[in-house]
């Protein structure tokens, strides 16, 4: 059952969003000599602070001549002036400018013009991506950011008729693995004449470059840095042991525009890198102060930003990284990785079968590899984006055990720094015991799982078997005298479940009531309970907690339609996972019943980050993302930053972490290894939403 669309589809029902566009027309000014603020005002019959909010980078004091202004349209009838049409681009000859218009995302912007996302905030210092219609954006030149952040040594190439991948591969003496690893936005062997690629540049160009930019040659006092996206002085100056100060004084034109691709020059050789860490949710100073042994004035000091507070996906630089620490510690399961270095070797091990006959079942699984690693694939430019470099592979173990024998003995496999995959718990143990030393990633649940281990194969599939266990540990903290009911149908699954709950309840002394779930006579599938035992139950004077286990359709809809109609409506509801599809509940007696249920999976679409995931998804692939998409971003994400960070070996079993979908929260299991026993606990609203209680 697809869970996180079970959500979605009742979600887009219950919810509507009205757009309205804004009408105004805009266009531009070009300042003339003698020209002031109040004079253009005059000339387009607006105020002056009007013309500000229009043009925020402006100074009012020194208005230079030939500068292009967004101004209104209300130009007065003694003056002429063309208004731009909708979308129309407003540009000279060395300035180019964009009106936003309602519904445009950076995205949009972005690959209309063929350049970064990030190089279209940095031109306008946007902190965010929020957009407003109205708003002009500048946007940058390709030689504004001819130096890519990922490969540090890049340029645009523009593509020109009868060009084709080989052919440019072969022109700047790389493969077409390597251009399409430079664009991973590149789908199939066409290419569009007149659009731009990234193709390597070569280093005599480069010290062209910074020539021409600094008009001298390089000395052995400095060396140059190339700034990528996200960077600011600040960061700068602690990577390289200096000051933002003296950076600025080497480089007056940063101080005005920091654009990614500028190369700055450094003053002294690089010192020692710093131990980084991405704020993630539930970071806090305290607990960062103790991961990190530092005192909160020294992490300020470093990180002046966190005056504000601690922000989402920030990376925040800790200390100087002493010789011998960038080894990593053992764990608990006795392996060791490798030394870090500026790039993360990602393996992903794939059962794609790609030589296979077609079935059902193998065209399922090929639909299941390509959505986890078309998620995964928007993961690593997210990571790129961060300036996290992540050279990722991908191979397709054809689900055969030879397959695997030849593939873990390539240098390239062999020498990755994180493996994820296979999907087959058997194919996965494989890779684990062939490669000691790498940590490798089971992505999904397998039942298997308990009698299969490895020191470094690590379950991140979250264990549906606790779910009873889990249900019954969140009850128990939030129990205070209120009555418990248990029903559960005749399933393995729901039966095992009620016993974990009946254990932990009867060890801390919890008081509860079972009601026996009845079969029909003629027909096992239907399932009853006695409604009047039910009702019994209840009590105006004390709330009542039912508990139900169940995947039969008769017996859910008896209890919720029972429990939701009594005239006392004091009465809360359980479950251990969504229902059933084939369930159709009345949404409004579970609304009723504050039904409160814990999932494996779980995605909150009103959450903007995913929401934002979800049309970058479907702008990239024309399809919105399915479960195995999300798991695939979520892995990725969250296997890498905890490698970047130092987590992913040291502590992977201390750190609870929360991603799109999934909750990866690992625990030594019996046999010594790590398995993921994280789940959301979810609450549905009388508003017809839902909502993350517990993590």
């Amino acid at each position: 059952m697809n869970k996180l669309f079970f959500v979605f589809t009742l979600t887009l029902f219950i919810n509507a969003a009205l757009f309205a566009q804004d009408a105004r027309k805009y266009t531009t000014h070009v300042v003339k000599e003698g020209e002031t603020l109040k004079s253009i005002s005059k000339i387009y019959d607006c105020k002056v602070k009007e013309l500000k909010n229009l043009n925020p980078d402006i100074d009012e004091d020194e208005l230079l001549i030939n500068t292009t202004l967004v101004v209104p349209n209300n130009i007065s009838k003694n003056n002429s002036k063309k208004t731009p049409e909708k979308n129309e681009i407003i540009s000279n000859s060395t300035v180019k400018y964009y009106i936003v218009e309602s519904g445009n995302t950076l995205f949009f912007i972005a690959k209309k013009f063929n350049v970064t996302i990030e190089s279209i905030k940095e031109a306008n210092n946007l902190k965010d991506d929020t957009l407003q219609p109205g708003q002009k954006l500048r946007i940058p030149s390709q030689s504004e950011f001819m130096v890519k952040p990922s490969e540090k040594k890049a340029e645009f190439y523009q593509i020109k008729k009868g060009d084709t991948k080989w052919k440019i591969a072969t022109l700047y003496h790389i493969t077409v693995e390597k251009l399409n690893q430079l664009n991973p936005e590149l789908q199939g062997d066409e290419l569009k004449e007149g659009e731009h690629i990234w193709v390597p540049i070569t280093d005599k160009q480069l010290n062209e470059e910074v020539k021409e930019t600094y008009k001298q040659e390089q000395s052995p006092d400095f060396i140059y840095h190339v700034v990528k996206e996200g960077e600011g002085l600040f960061k700068i100056a602690v990577i390289y042991s200096t000051t933002q100060e003296e950076i600025e004084k080497l480089n007056p034109e940063a101080v005005k525009m920091l654009r990614p691709g500028m190369l700055l020059k450094i003053p002294g050789k690089k010192k020692d890198k710093f131990v980084t860490h991405v704020v993630e949710k539930g970071d806090t100073l305290y607990n960062l102060c103790n991961k990190y042994d530092v005192t909160e004035e020294y992490l300020l000091l470093n990180n002046p930003d966190l005056n504000d507070g601690l922000k989402l996906g920030t990376t925040l630089f800790i200390k100087p990284i002493n010789k011998g620490e960038e080894t990593k510690n053992k764990t608990n399961s006795e392996f060791v990785g490798k030394p870090k270095s500026d790039e993360i070797k990602l393996s992903y091990l794939l059962p794609i079968m790609s030589d296979s006959v077609v079935s059902f079942k193998k065209s399922k699984l090929k639909t299941i590899n390509a959505d986890f690693y078309l998620g995964a694939q928007i993961a690593l430019e997210e990571l790129a984006g961060k300036g996290i470099r992540v050279v990722a592979h991908v191979y397709d173990t054809k689900n055969n055990k030879q397959t695997i024998n030849k593939l873990v003995k390539q240098n390239d496999v062999a020498s990755s720094d994180i493996i994820i995959g296979d999907f087959f718990i058997d194919n996965s143990l494989l890779i684990a015991k062939n490669l000691p030393d790498v940590p490798v990633f089971l992505p999904f649940y397998s039942k298997k799982q308990d009698s299969i281990t490895a020191p470094n194969l690590i379950k991140s599939g979250n264990d549906e078997s606790i779910s009873g266990a889990t249900l019954a540990k969140y009850l128990s903290k939030k129990h205070s005298g209120e009555k418990i009911v248990l029903i559960s149908d005749f399933t393995d699954k729901n039966l095992t479940d009620a016993k974990e709950i009946e254990a932990f309840f009867n060890e801390k002394k919890i008081q509860y009531n079972k009601i026996e779930a009845i079969k029909s006579t003629k027909d096992n599938s239907i399932i009853n309970v006695n409604i009047p035992d039910l009702i019994s139950l209840l009590n105006e004077e004390q709330n009542t907690w039912v508990i139900l286990l169940s995947d039969n359709s008769a017996l859910n809809a008896d209890v919720v339609n029972a429990y939701a109609n009594a005239k006392i409506n004091n009465t809360k509801l359980f479950t251990n996972d969504l229902f059933e599809k084939k369930w159709q509940p009345n949404y409004s007696n579970l609304a009723k019943l504050n039904w409160t249920f814990i999932s494996p999976q779980f995605a909150d679409f009103q959450n903007p980050e995913i929401k934002k995931f979800q049309t970058f998804y479907k702008e990239k692939n024309f399809a919105m993302p399915s479960e195995y998409a999300f798991t695939g971003y979520d892995l990725t994400m969250d296997a890498v930053l905890r490698y970047e960070s130092g987590n992913l070996i040291k502590d992977l079993e201390k750190v609870k972490t929360i991603r799109f979908s999934r909750v990866y929260d690992y625990r030594n299991s019996k046999n010594d290894d790590l398995k993921n026993e994280g789940f959301f606990v979810i609450q549905f609203k009388p508003n017809f939403s839902f909502e993350i209680i517990e993590e």
